[in-house]
């Protein structure tokens, strides 16, 4: 039944109750008509009948939704769209305002995208608070090509949660491919002021300034030049910092944030911006020297944890890499980029491992390792703000993991044996 007929079915069954209503309105207002004759109802008898219809009609909507709870929990899907949708077509009083959420990620997993898009714009109609509903529908609306409809329902989502990084990347990719330049370069501002460390997002940033009509370069030249006017302005070593970062100038960086750091030693941001600088100059080593003392400040920044870990993969210290990142998981196993670094150390094993070889063929042994970066992939992708990067991965290596025909040759082998990875079990 598609989304209009299951409406109509909800209209009905709306229409049974107020019928039950009428029934008993003569209740409601202190009086019945008796073979003739008005008997006369007591306040606390009407209010009784109201509660007893209450109570019904909140027993069903509870019934419904417990059911589909409980198919939607067991993961089957398929049978938690009709208990699911019974509670959207009673549920006039909007007590269970997460219905939506469920049914349409119901619709999600068994990959009905059109009637998962219909689920979320009733949502944001009925559930206009509810973030995830905007989210949801600017997403499908993206897919299915509708940039204009997906722009609307993004900034929607961003006035509900200003400070979700991946809403604003989205939202800018539709804004560029619609050429809409200006409100690109707002919203990508915003996206470096949340994270000015992602150095994708400085370069588009920056790329959108001279698109514009603005010239890092000159704003550069500018600070540059009230610096040596004024030599211990911290705010102009900071700013440098972030605008050489931003042009991918990543040794003057550095050198701008450790001008700023010998001034503010204690700044965890500023030694997480130069262990991103050095770390992209490849100076793994120093990079790690300042993000132990920005850990040394907070110890649980978990972004500087898989960062350190991926400096220690580069350097092909697989094992402490593995321990380093297990920490970053073990404070947060929902944070899709320690999921994505720890499957790239063991992707780096095995590229490693085979580079050692003479002939470079991929064997079972190697195969083993890819599966388990694969399945590290497949766990970060579960983290809508790092969902497409696993995925492109996974996409990458899919071809290197155990297929139907390694698994009947090999089907008792479930560890590599080759010395290069004894590390790993």
């Amino acid at each position: 039944m598609n989304l209009q007929g299951k409406w109509f079915k909800g209209l009905i069954v709306i229409a049974v109750l107020v019928a039950a209503l009428i029934t008993v309105s003569g209740l409601f207002t202190g009086c019945a008509t008796t073979g003739g004759q008005e008997v006369q109802v007591s306040p606390e008898r009407q209010k009784a009948i109201q509660d007893s219809l209450f109570k019904a009609y909140t027993y069903q909507l509870d019934l419904n939704f417990s059911i589909a709870n409980e198919h939607y929990k067991n993961k089957n899907y398929r049978d938690a769209i009709k208990p699911f949708w019974k509670v959207v077509n009673l549920d006039t009083i909007n007590r269970f305002q997460d219905v939506f959420t469920f049914l349409g990620q119901s619709y999600m997993k068994l990959e009905v995208p059109d009637s998962a898009l219909m689920v979320f714009a009733l949502g944001t109609e009925r559930a206009p608070q509810k973030i995830h509903n905007h989210r949801m529908r600017a997403y499908l609306l993206a897919a299915k090509g509708e940039q204009s409809e997906a722009i609307e329902e993004y900034q929607k989502t961003i006035e509900l949660d200003p400070n979700k990084v991946e809403d604003y990347k989205s939202l800018g990719t539709l804004l560029i491919a619609e050429n809409r330049l200006d409100e690109a370069l707002e919203t990508y501002k915003k996206i470096v002021a949340i994270d000015p460390a992602d150095a994708d997002a400085q370069g588009t940033y920056a790329r959108l300034i001279g698109s514009t009509g603005g010239d890092i370069n000159d704003i550069i030249a500018a600070n540059e030049e009230a610096l040596t006017k004024n030599s211990e302005d911290t705010n102009l070593m900071f700013t440098l910092g972030e605008q050489y970062f931003k042009i991918a100038e990543y040794k003057k960086s550095a050198e701008k944030f450790t001008m700023y750091l010998g001034k503010k030693p204690d700044d965890v941001r500023a030694h997480e911006y130069l262990g991103n600088a050095l770390q992209n100059n490849e100076q793994y080593r120093e990079a790690i020297a300042s993000y132990e003392k920005a850990l040394a400040i907070q110890a649980d920044h978990i972004k500087v944890i898989s960062e350190m870990a991926a400096c220690y993969r580069e350097l092909k210290q697989f094992s402490k890499a593995r321990t380093v990142i297990n920490t970053a998981i073990k404070i947060n196993s929902s944070y899709g980029y320690a999921h994505i670094v720890k499957g790239s150390i063991f992707e780096a094993t095995a590229d490693d491992c085979i580079g050692q070889r003479d002939k470079k063929v991929v064997n079972i042994d190697d195969k083993l390792v890819y599966k388990l970066a694969y399945d590290e992939y497949r766990q970060a992708a579960n983290d809508a703000q790092f969902a497409d990067q696993a995925k492109n991965k996974m996409n990458y290596i899919a071809v290197d993991i155990p297929s139907k025909q390694d698994e009947f040759m090999f089907p008792n082998k479930t560890k590599a044996e080759l010395d290069c990875y004894k590390w790993i079990y």
